[in-house]
Order: C-alpha cells, then sequence, then structure tokens
C-alpha cells in the first residue's frame, strides 16, 4: 500500500528519515490519528497498513504478515503504535512478540490527557482512567506468564505481577475517594453560584471553543492547535453582563472514546451540560463528511442532558468558507434541527458582537417580581443587590421603596432569604412555578413552600 506521505508530513515527521515508531493501521491510518501522534510528539518512521474488514483477535495483523513485518523491523524502531483500540489480549501479544512498547489509541490519548492535567481534579481523572486501563493489562499479562503454573514451593507462591495489580488496584480505590472529594467540593461552589448564569462552551477537541472564550471575554486562556489542550474546566464572567454571566470551556469530545476515559471525565462534562445555555462549537473549516462525524460524536456525548432547549450552535472558523455557507450550515441544522445558528471567527471578529448580544438577552423563564422595600437606609444593600443579580425594569426614580424586577428561580430564594434583614413585601406577578400564587404578598422572613 502507498504510504501516506502528506499525514507523516503533517505529523511533523519526514517518512523513512528518522528512527521512532512503527505505526500499524487496518486498510489506512486515519488523519484524526496522526493529529493525536502529533500531539504527543510522537515521531513516526514507518507505516504498515493490511487490508482486513476485522483486526485478528490475538495479533491485530495476520500472523504472518505480522512477523514479515516485524522481521524487517530494525533496532532504530523503538515502539509499535496501532491506529485502533487494543484489547488485551491483543496488546499484550503484539509487546510479546514485538519485544518493544505497544501504545494504541487509547494510551495515547491518556497520554496527552497526562501532559495537559494540571489541575488535582485532571490529575486524579487521569489516574483513574489510566489504572482503570492497566489493570485488564495485568490480568491479561498474568494470564500469558503463569500458563498453568504458580510460582513458589507447591505452587503457593506469587508472581510480582500480582503484587502489582493488587497495588493498582488499591491505588485505583484511593484515586477514586480523592475524586470523589473533590466532586463534592465542587457542588458546594456550584451552589453557592446558582444564582448566576452560567453558559458552556462544548464541541469536538481542537473546534476553537477555548478561542471563542478569549475573544467573548477578553481572557487570555492558553491555546494550543493541539488536540485536549483543555481538560479542566475554564471560567470567565462575560463583560457587560448583568447578572453576571460565567462561561466554561471544558474538555472536548473525541469519536470512539472508551467508557473508562469517558466515565473519568463524567463529572467534568455533567458540569458543563448542567449549564444554562449550551454552545457547540463546530469547526466549519473541516469537510462536510468530517464535521458530520464530529457533530455526531458531540450529539451522543450530551444526548443524555436533555439541554436541546437551551443548545445554540458556533459556526467557528467561518473565515475559512471563502465561498458559500450553504453546506456547513445544511450539516449544523441537519444535526441540530432545533438549534439557534451563529457564525463566528475570532481572526476577523465576525459574528462575535452578534454571539455576545445573544447571551445578554433575557432568559425566557424568568419571574417577573414587584419589589416593595422600607425606606430606611438598610435597603440599600439589597437593592445593589438585586441590581447585580437580576433584571430590573425601568429606574427606580420616582419612587425608590418600589420597583419591578426580572430574575431567575434560585435568585428568589436568594431574595427572599436577603428581605429577612430589611423587611419588605415581594409580588410574584407571573410565570408562576409550582406551589407560589400570582399576585400574593410575601412578607419578608415569610418563606413559602
Amino acid at each position: 500500500m502507498k504510504r501516506p506521505v502528506g499525514k507523516l508530513e503533517r505529523a511533523g515527521q519526514a517518512p523513512g528519515r528518522l528512527p521512532g515508531s512503527l505505526l500499524l493501521a487496518l486498510n489506512e491510518p486515519s488523519e484524526e490519528f496522526f493529529g493525536l501522534c502529533h500531539t504527543l510528539d510522537l515521531p513516526i518512521s514507518r507505516v504498515e497498513c493490511q487490508r482486513r474488514t476485522q483486526a485478528h483477535p490475538r495479533t491485530f495483523f495476520g500472523l504472518g504478515r505480522l512477523r514479515e513485518i516485524l522481521d524487517a523491523t530494525g533496532p532504530e524502531i523503538d515502539q509499535v503504535l496501532v491506529d485502533a483500540a487494543l484489547t488485551p489480549a491483543q496488546h499484550c501479544t503484539l509487546e510479546r512478540l514485538s519485544r518493544r512498547r505497544v501504545q494504541d489509541r487509547i494510551d495515547i490519548i491518556l497520554g496527552i490527557f497526562v501532559q495537559h492535567a494540571h489541575t488535582p481534579e485532571a490529575a486524579a481523572q487521569v489516574t483513574i482512567a489510566s489504572l482503570r486501563r492497566e489493570l485488564p493489562l495485568i490480568r491479561e499479562r498474568l494470564h500469558q506468564i503463569k500458563s498453568g503454573e504458580r510460582a513458589g514451593f507447591l505452587a503457593g507462591g506469587t508472581y510480582v505481577t500480582d503484587a502489582y495489580y493488587e497495588q493498582a488496584r488499591r491505588r485505583l480505590r484511593g484515586q477514586e475517594q480523592l475524586l470523589e472529594r473533590i466532586r463534592r467540593q465542587r457542588a458546594l461552589r456550584r451552589k453557592r453560584r446558582a444564582e448566576l448564569r452560567t453558559a458552556a462552551l462544548v464541541g469536538y477537541t481542537n473546534s476553537g471553543k477555548t478561542s471563542l472564550l478569549n475573544a467573548l471575554t477578553g481572557s487570555d486562556a492558553a491555546v494550543d492547535d493541539r488536540l485536549f489542550s483543555t481538560l479542566s474546566p475554564t471560567v470567565r464572567q462575560l463583560p457587560r453582563s448583568r447578572p453576571p454571566l460565567l462561561i466554561s470551556d471544558t474538555v472536548g469530545f473525541l469519536q470512539d472514546l472508551p467508557p473508562t476515559v469517558v466515565s473519568a471525565f463524567r463529572a467534568t462534562l455533567e458540569e458543563a451540560l448542567q449549564a444554562d445555555q449550551l454552545l457547540v462549537v463546530a469547526d466549519v473549516s473541516d469537510a462536510p463528511e468530517v464535521l458530520e462525524g464530529k457533530l455526531q460524536a458531540v450529539h451522543v456525548a450530551i444526548s443524555d442532558a436533555g439541554a436541546y432547549d437551551t443548545l445554540w450552535v458556533v459556526g467557528a472558523k467561518c473565515d475559512t468558507l471563502h465561498g458559500s455557507r450553504k453546506g456547513a450550515e445544511v450539516t449544523l441544522r441537519q444535526a441540530f434541527p432545533r438549534s439557534r445558528l451563529f457564525w463566528a471567527s475570532t481572526v476577523t471578529g465576525e459574528g462575535l458582537e452578534e454571539l455576545r448580544r445573544g447571551l445578554l438577552e433575557p432568559p425566557s423563564d424568568l419571574l417577573t417580581v414587584e419589589f416593595e422595600l422600607p425606606g430606611h437606609a438598610e435597603a440599600g444593600s439589597f437593592l445593589s443587590w438585586l441590581y447585580t443579580h437580576a433584571y430590573v425594569d425601568g429606574g427606580v426614580t420616582v419612587d425608590p421603596t418600589r420597583l419591578v424586577a426580572r430574575l431567575s428561580a434560585p435568585v428568589l430564594q436568594q431574595a427572599r432569604h436577603r428581605l429577612r434583614s430589611v423587611g419588605g413585601i415581594l409580588r410574584i406577578l407571573d410565570l408562576v412555578p409550582k406551589n407560589e400564587h400570582p399576585g400574593t404578598d410575601i412578607q419578608a422572613g415569610l418563606q413559602r413552600n
């Protein structure tokens, strides 16, 4: 099979020159796999492919073809890369036959995660995913090493691998407990800021989410043209947003992520998907079939969140579409037909102001509440807080003790609590939640359930 020379060059290597890795792939290596290798700075010096409808259950390639490749492999090759997710049996057999380190798609993804895990939460998540990946491999190595025999006198001993397996299991339990403590702390922080509006940037990895966050908020979060440059959520406030709107950028999605990796990062993804507004960022510079596949991966990742009513789609990098945008628009609307569509370019600034105006619009599910405040000075602090956390209609120049505001249910609960210290009345006028009655006065200090 002809070598994909252009792809190797894009991976940062000149084919056949630099020593490094042997790449094995069924049919043809994917562009995405070369991107993963480039992100991890893995040198690829040789590519071998075999046309098969499915991988061999133990050796990935056919055994004869694999031996032919390995016999022709010199000492300059120090590891084997596989563009697939290997089973434990395939992984261990390839290591045994090649006598080299073997890394498949999952190993490379985890290696990228290790490089970018800069917070305690991200480090714990990566460690958990790595250990969950490693334990089946250790079990398979034990199975292949023992071959029906036991170590020690009268087969009563253990192998070093046995001890390492138990050590890995204990470490996994410890990391899971650590991550649970971090999750509880994050839940407390999320509860404290429940009165603030939140928006989350979600999408395929390297789709331009961090660049969009910087452009919208004026921040300087690190941007890298590599996959998975963001693992832990980055939160910034949108300027001129009153009440404050927090925008978060989190880990990107990827096709065919293994369950062990997905489950380790589930808490981070769930927090993003609980935002008041989801913005799916799509790189429209991709070819239509590539864009469709990436949108499908995003669709699968958020399908369980039930957040389609609050989902917008942002066609990022639209400056790369020099001709008609109709093809990209059709693909985006087919993936998310009920969603509002924006175009944005962080290079030219196109569409950014329209997106900001959309984010600054009051949500449609706000409660309209009339407040009657006492005339003493203590009501000033409550008034200042209300102007920060609610949409106050008109002004208070005529009667500073009466005003109407639109606010969310969490802010309403906070308003009730704060009114206790100053006295006053609030009256819910419309959009009545369960157990509330329109036009009913709620005296300061009274809590309606």
